[in-house]
């Protein structure tokens, strides 16, 4: 929907368009026909991204009321996926064996812990500051594990006078990497679901997004700016 919009609506702007930050600032322009065809779809899909959200909060709530939805039967969930699975890495000559799923548990745990307090007790301030900074960035670190577990780079390197030097991936490299037939390398299937590749995209590392995790790595979110709807997204990106 949202690329059928932005087909129909770019030749209507012949104006540069840009993107402004909260204190005003311009972080990016759109001049050519194909930029504003991309920024005109991220308008239309934060449009049709805020509709869906709300049924997706509703549901959540909903399901955590029932009891269908907790800290217990989630990590049993997760126990039964690859971030359940031991990956043996090689840390200076040292084998030393992780699991996706333990750096995750911690802030899962806080984020029904906080629901559970609020339930208890309608009064409760619930805290979604440390839930929002942990699950962001996490879901970069599952991103890498993914990469890994079907044979993508994670990493790449570059020259330094005779010297080649070893650096990992950026967030955007790691997105584009795993598109199920990357422009680069159509022949590459990594079978990952495009719209919720975009989606991730979308809430992570787009400028007309969430962005969130720019913003939480770089300090820029305010206490205010912190809220239940961003920790839902970001729990539903896990699952």
């Amino acid at each position: 929907r949202s690329v059928e919009l932005s087909k129909q609506t770019v030749l209507l702007s012949m104006l540069p368009t840009s993107i402004m930050d909260k204190f005003g600032n311009t972080v990016d322009v759109f001049y050519t026909d194909e930029e504003k065809e991309k920024f005109n779809f991220w308008n239309s899909y934060t449009f049709n991204f805020q509709i869906g959200t709300q049924t997706m909060h509703r549901f959540f709530i909903e399901a955590y009321k029932a009891k269908k939805l907790n800290y217990a039967s989630v990590i049993s969930y997760l126990e039964g996926t690859w971030f359940n699975e031991v990956i043996v890495r090689n840390y200076h000559g040292q084998a030393v064996e992780v699991k996706p799923i333990d750096t995750l548990k911690p802030g899962l745990k806080r984020l029904f812990e906080e629901l559970d307090s609020f339930f208890a007790d309608n009064t409760y301030q619930c805290e979604f500051v440390t839930v929002t900074d942990s699950l962001t960035l996490k879901i970069e670190g599952l991103l890498r594990y993914f990469c890994e577990k079907i044979g993508i780079a994670t990493f790449k390197t570059r020259q330094k006078g005779s010297d080649r030097l070893v650096m990992e991936k950026l967030l955007d490299d790691l997105l584009a990497d795993i598109a199920h037939e990357p422009p680069l390398k159509p022949e590459q299937k990594t079978n990952f679901d495009e719209e919720d590749r975009i989606l991730i995209k979308y809430v992570l590392a787009e400028k007309a997004g969430l962005n969130l995790r720019n913003a939480v790595a770089h300090g820029l979110m305010d206490v205010f700016e912190y809220s239940f709807e961003h920790v839902v997204v970001l729990f539903c990106i896990i699952i």
